[in-house]
């Protein structure tokens, strides 16, 4: 249910004036009249503070006549809004479904037209109940869902009235009903008046004991936490550590003998406050003065650390704490001790730098959880990306089948697939960006991807903001992977574009460089060697230097909240460093910033285009089990499957085809299932249907996997683990390798 805080509401009803949110009190009624004399306004009341009601008629009230009965008190104009706001419901409709009253049925369909009613917009909602007593007697639970709605609601934006007939009734019968209410009203010599129950007389005079008890456990604790201090105060004079009082309204001072010798007053002459900021060292005084008068005003305890200058010129290091005592008046003295800590400055000076230490230590913690957090997050939008990618990819791989080879169409689904793949590439990295991964290192020419990343830019790019090209590293390669090279050049161009917001040049460099010797750069060391060069140069703002240590940090931003992450800087710092490269930042304010990538060049010549690759494996009408609950994702199996040469069976739901395969465990030679899915997870499928069939290949399909998914699937009896989205021969080869194991 809906919780809310215990806002006062009209009742309508001026025997029991306004009520909050979740009250649940009953009415004794002995005629219909006296039933409508207190629903009308109760029912008003609600309607007037948007409340959708719920009028549970009784025996002998029919809804025309509860209806006539509104009509006589409610002007014609507000009579639309009542029958918007009132729904009538008869008590065996509310209370039982096939002859039984079920108690979390009956609570649960109340928490649905609460939420019902917050969706259209009310408040909440607002419940006459009734039962005639020959039903309660006769439904067992019915008490005890009466008692159980005290506690169901109170945090609720609900409102329950229970009406019962004084005809029929016992005296046990209205002592029952009362007890499980937190109020119960009936008709006295001619009026409406509150009945006092026996258990909430025993709960007031509970509270008044309670209030004695704890106003007596407040009073002895603060004897013996008065009593605590000044044994404190005086274990500290015997440790040598000097005492004092201090009254802040009459400024008078006292100090004990270790106090007068700390500072070497003579102790036949009072210590005063002017005395002791005298004697404090000048760099210190103003600090001891304003901590002072905060103390005093606040009526706070404070912990000071401060020197003083002694008559020799020698200097004393002092920590000052002291505890605010404040009478009943609202006096305030503060009682403290004095510590002469001169010589564990140097200790301290250590224990500092672990502190210091420790709290390194706690940020790194903090960030490996933020990261963890990202991997977590990662996995679930790869699975849903994934699905998504699988019906466009998968598709598209059909529709290449059906167009011939130099088509328009067939160079725009290319396109598409082409686009697709660079989207399968993106999900891949950002899942090994947060587990912090090293993606595979193939010859790859770097000028290819940054003139395909410049084309993608420039159509983006402000009007105030040109872009020059000076790309001269066409036969160099590096070892990489192109879509992470392609996010490092999209990154470093973004943030160039976003320096410069009145308009300015971008210029793109990519060279080959050979280096005579090592060089230390602003954020690596750069050893001999020849090195592709990649430069990102803008006439902006440039960086301040709080900003330069700290750009490359994962999570931190200059932008406002919603407009960066902070992840791009980490991200290109972590691919440069994975790949065995090195940034150089040179930033002048107002005048700009250069980012320099220096990259390993590659001895090897990549090549340029891809082999073809040999025929997908066939099938020979073998029968395999899809099961996704993504229904496009099975639909597009069964098709893909089908052009194999297979016979594919497809189910949406786990549950069905579990049920399936129960009913014919001999008829499929292989299972194709998704790993997350409602009902029954791939894992799980797989255990239930190995116990029907020990010997039956299962592949699973998902679109994350890590170590834990491949550990549980071995332990689940699978075969094989795919990962989305997924090519033609992505299953063409693991479907026929298993039907080989298999057979």
């Amino acid at each position: 249910m809906q919780q809310t805080t215990r806002a006062m509401r009209k009742t309508g009803l001026e025997v029991l004036g306004d009520r909050p949110w979740g009250s649940h009190f009953c009415v004794f009624y002995e005629t219909d009249e006296d039933l409508i004399e207190m629903l009308v306004p109760y029912f008003k009341a609600g309607v007037e503070n948007n409340e959708l009601c719920f009028w549970v008629l009784s025996d002998s009230l029919t809804e025309e006549g509860a209806w006539r009965a509104l009509n006589r008190d409610i002007p014609d104009a507000d009579r639309p809004l009542i029958r918007r706001s009132i729904e009538f419901m008869r008590s065996e409709d509310c209370y039982l479904k096939q002859g039984i009253f079920d108690l979390n049925r009956v609570t649960e369909e109340w928490g649905e037209r609460l939420k019902r009613a917050l969706d259209a917009g009310f408040d909440g909602i607002r419940v006459s109940g009734y039962a005639g007593w020959p039903q309660t007697r006769e439904w067992p639970n019915f008490w005890k869902y009466e008692g159980s709605l005290n506690e169901s609601i109170v945090d609720q934006r609900m409102i329950v009235l229970c009406t019962y007939s004084l005809i029929g009734s016992t005296g046990f019968d209205i002592l029952d009903v009362a007890h499980t209410h937190q109020c119960a009203v009936s008709r006295r010599i001619g009026s409406w008046q509150i009945i006092e129950t026996a258990a909430l007389k025993e709960a007031k005079e509970e509270i008044e004991r309670l209030n004695e008890e704890l106003e007596q456990r407040v009073i002895d604790r603060t004897r013996a936490l008065r009593r605590s201090e000044a044994y404190l105060a005086e274990a500290q004079s015997l440790s040598h550590t000097g005492s004092f009082g201090w009254n802040a309204a009459s400024g008078k001072i006292w100090f004990s003998a270790e106090t007068f010798r700390i500072f070497e007053f003579d102790r036949a002459n009072p210590p005063d406050l002017a005395r002791i900021v005298q004697q404090t060292h000048p760099q210190d005084r103003a600090f001891l003065e304003q901590t002072l008068d905060r103390a005093r005003h606040e009526k706070t305890d404070f912990d000071l650390e401060c020197r003083l200058l002694m008559p020799d010129g020698s200097v004393k290091h002092l920590q000052v704490v002291a505890r605010a005592m404040v009478d009943d008046s609202g006096h305030v003295e503060f009682v403290g001790a004095v510590m002469d800590i001169t010589r564990r400055r140097r200790a301290e000076e250590v224990q500092r730098v672990q502190e210091s230490a420790r709290e390194e230590m706690q940020r790194q913690l903090q960030q490996a959880a933020k990261m963890e957090a990202i991997g977590r997050l990662a996995g679930g939008i790869a699975h849903d990306f994934n699905n998504i990618l699988g019906a466009i990819l998968g598709y598209g791989e059909l529709a290449q089948d059906n167009l011939s080879e130099g088509s328009a169409a067939r160079r725009q689904v290319d396109q598409v697939m082409h686009a697709g793949a660079r989207a399968k590439g993106l999900v891949d990295n950002i899942l090994a960006f947060s587990r912090s991964g090293v993606s595979e290192r193939v010859p790859l020419h770097l000028q290819s991807v940054v003139e395909e990343t410049l084309e993608l830019l420039a159509p983006s790019l402000p009007v105030e903001v040109r872009l020059e090209r000076r790309l001269n590293a066409v036969d160099t390669a590096v070892l990489g992977d192109a879509t992470q090279f392609h996010q490092v050049t999209m990154n470093l161009c973004t943030n160039a574009v976003q320096a410069m917001d009145q308009g300015g040049l971008l210029t793109v460099t990519l060279d080959r460089v050979t280096v005579g010797e090592r060089h230390l750069l602003s954020h690596g060391t750069l050893s001999a060697g020849h090195y592709v060069r990649l430069t990102v140069s803008d006439t902006g703002s440039g960086i301040r230097p709080a900003v330069l240590e700290r750009m490359f940090d994962p999570f931190f931003t200059t932008k406002r909240v919603g407009d960066g992450t902070g992840l791009g800087l980490a991200l290109v710092h972590g691919i440069v460093a994975d790949f065995g490269g090195t940034i150089d930042v040179e930033t002048q304010i107002d005048a700009g910033t250069t980012f320099t990538i220096w990259l390993p060049a590659a001895d090897e010549t990549p090549k340029l285009w891809a082999e073809s690759p040999g025929d997908v494996p066939r099938g020979h009408g073998e029968t395999v089990m899809i099961v996704d609950d993504e229904r496009p994702l099975v639909a597009l199996a069964e098709e893909t499957l089908a052009r194999l040469g297979y016979e594919p069976v497809g189910f949406d739901s786990s549950v069905a085809a579990l049920q399936a395969f129960r009913a014919e465990p001999q008829r499929f030679d292989l299972v194709l299932t998704d790993e997350t899915m409602p009902d029954l997870t791939g894992t799980e499928l797989a255990r239930e249907i190995r116990q029907l069939r020990p010997n039956i290949s299962i592949i699973l399909m998902s679109g994350y996997s890590d170590t834990e998914l491949s550990e549980r699937a071995q332990a689940a009896g699978i075969i094989d683990v795919l990962r989305k989205p997924l090519a033609r021969r992505d299953i063409a080869e693991p479907v026929a390798r298993a039907l080989r194991a298999g057979s």
